[in-house]
């Protein structure tokens, strides 16, 4: 995590073998205009501001490939019930380094099926 507010990134390989490098804005919000600002996510990088970092449409074939990636994950490592207990928590505390790790990809997921993300997809 950065200490930017936030921001995370992941990287993983897909079933195929193919390699992605995501990253989710964290950028702690000051400004009254920033509020509304949603978190999205941006593929070929580590950091939103690095080089090569390119705003992730929700609702481009990419994103969703990377969702059931995630999603595939999760269901693979977590429990319904252990599922529903991350789906629910707002917060790191008390929870297992495994615990924060899931949490974590978790945002991604989020920021995958934010309506303000593919709204602002929309209009670039």
């Amino acid at each position: 995590m950065y200490e930017d507010g936030g921001s995370v990134y992941v990287e993983f390989t897909d079933a195929r073998g193919c390699a992605y490098t995501v990253a989710r804005d964290g950028r702690m919000r000051i400004e009254p205009e920033q509020l509304d600002d949603p978190r999205c996510l941006y593929i070929g990088a580590r950091h939103v501001t690095d080089d090569g970092a390119e705003f992730l449409d929700p609702d481009s074939e990419l994103a969703r490939g990377i969702l059931a990636a995630l999603l595939d994950w999760f269901d693979r490592e977590f429990a319904p019930e252990a599922q529903a207990m991350l789906r629910s928590r707002v917060s790191v505390i008390g929870l297992t380094e495994r615990e924060v790790e899931a949490l974590r990809l978790l945002s991604f997921v989020r920021g995958l099926e934010s309506r303000l993300c593919a709204k602002r997809a929309a209009s670039n």
